[in-house]
């Protein structure tokens, strides 16, 4: 990908980020009169425009619901060093297959274990922690727990 193809792609996804809670909208999207845009988790937690204290329509924003659905997305487990980018309808799907993700220790409720790191350093954790437990507990839960 060239440098104008990932500059269009990062001022798309600026657009998309809510004035609310600063996180990127996802279809629908609803309009302050002055047709400014928040995201539709945000909407029901606010009375006016955050940018212009205008009045919200009841209009939607189908322009850019379309290209929200277009765009990828940074994976959430960026900051954890996933380089993944995402369409709003794989997200749900790819989290909880990604290996950067933060998950807690597979044997919390076992031991009482307060670990929580990402899901790439599980086993070791598990593995040297947890030598007793792990070695009772059958391969197929740690499998499914950790979704590999």
């Amino acid at each position: 990908m060239n440098y104008f193809s990932r500059a269009l792609i990062e001022d798309v996804l600026m657009e998309l980020n809510c004035p609310v809670c600063m996180l990127y909208m996802v279809p629908t999207m609803k309009m302050c009169k002055i047709v400014h845009n928040v995201g539709s988790k945000c909407r029901g937690r606010v009375q006016r425009c955050p940018i212009y204290i205008a009045e919200f329509s009841d209009n939607r924003n189908f322009m850019l619901d379309n290209i929200a659905r277009k765009q990828s997305y940074p994976c959430p487990n960026k900051e954890g060093g996933c380089r993944n980018r995402l369409s709003i309808v794989d997200v749900k799907e790819l989290l909880l297959v990604c290996i950067h993700g933060i998950i807690k220790c597979p044997f919390h409720k076992l031991n009482a274990c307060y670990w929580t790191r990402i899901k790439n350093d599980t086993q070791e954790h598990a593995v040297s922690a947890h030598e007793r437990s792990f070695l009772k507990v059958p391969s197929t839960y740690l499998t499914t727990y950790l979704n590999l």
